[in-house]
């Protein structure tokens, strides 16, 4: 009797032992999955904002080309297209302060 009380025992810790393993094990992969995920997020992000500005400083420069005195026929579509540009991400308060300037 005393042999399998001692046999329980241990059959009792291995098996704690095994389960904190386990936890462990599922916890590890866990943690790599998400913090994966959060950079991948933070360079989607990152592409997101280096367009954004491109479009921005096309925008910018197309300006020059709408300017009295020195506008052109290609200035006023560059203008028209980086406008364009603008309407596809651009925040509403951007885009009604935009038809205002237009």
């Amino acid at each position: 009797m005393w042999f399998s009380t001692e046999q329980n025992v241990r059959s009792t810790i291995m098996d704690a032992t095994i389960v904190t393993a386990i936890i462990s094990l599922v916890g590890s992969f866990f943690v790599v999955a998400v913090t994966y995920w959060f950079t991948k997020q933070r360079e989607r992000e990152a592409g997101w904002r280096k367009e954004k500005l491109a479009y921005y400083k096309a925008f910018v420069e197309s300006l020059s080309g709408t300017v009295e005195g020195d506008s052109t026929p290609d200035g006023q579509r560059a203008f028209a297209k980086a406008c364009n540009n603008l309407l596809l991400f651009a925040p509403q308060p951007v885009i009604e302060a935009l038809d205002a300037f237009r």
